[in-house]
């Protein structure tokens, strides 16, 4: 039961997570037509560099904060 709770957490989270990835990754494009694709890799580029950028940000904070960085499992 408790593996059920879990798993409804990280689907949920990783749900959000793949729609706002969608989302951002289509931001400005209007069309799938000529030249779009360099738009979206553009988009795809900066999204990934903006999440790694929030990672070490967070990982940072729990090093200064004193949280072991772990699996929970």
């Amino acid at each position: 039961m408790i593996y059920l709770k879990d798993l409804f957490i990280l689907s949920s989270i990783l749900g959000l997570f793949v729609i706002g990835f969608v989302v951002a990754l289509k931001s400005g494009v209007v069309s799938m037509g000529r030249g779009r694709g360099r738009q979206i890799w553009d988009n795809a580029s900066h999204l990934v560099v903006a999440l790694a950028g929030c990672l070490a940000f967070l990982l940072m904070v729990q090093q200064m904060i004193g949280l072991k960085i772990g699996s929970p499992w």
